[in-house]
């Protein structure tokens, strides 16, 4: 969390905080594989705890984005988007080895998604390119 705290604006923040998120699914005896196994079923306990810990982040976003001078913005966006990345993530955690360069793609999947659907207009020219993420 320290790399995400330390960048001052709010897209590079979002671009750290996907990459602690994906060290985090691809660690060695990383629990988000059997955490991910049991998320999309609603009354499961993982369900209930992603839920209030959504409803946490849309706080905390919230407050940095004002603190920022930034909107804040509808919290169903936020958990989108947050779903997006956890299912490039878990990918990473049910894999039994991912290599580092689908590490990267998925990072950069991650990061065109997120940044998109937050930037800005004076922030478009800072969004990786459409091209990283296409394919040959």
């Amino acid at each position: 969390m320290q790399a995400v705290k330390s960048e001052a604006t709010a897209l590079k923040r979002s671009k750290a905080g996907i990459r602690s998120y994906f060290n985090w699914c691809t660690e060695p005896g990383s629990i988000a594989k059997a955490l991910y196994g049991d998320v999309n079923f609603p009354e499961s306990p993982v369900q209930k705890h992603r839920n209030r810990i959504v409803e946490g982040l849309v706080v905390l976003v919230h407050e940095q984005s004002e603190a920022m001078g930034r909107q804040k913005l509808e919290p169903l966006l936020y958990d989108t988007l947050l779903r997006a990345i956890e299912h490039l993530g878990y990918g990473m955690s049910a894999a039994e080895s991912s290599s580092e360069g689908e590490v990267k793609r998925r990072i950069k999947i991650a990061e065109r998604i997120l940044l998109s659907a937050l930037a800005e207009p004076s922030e478009v020219a800072t969004l990786p390119p459409l091209s990283a993420v296409a394919i040959d």
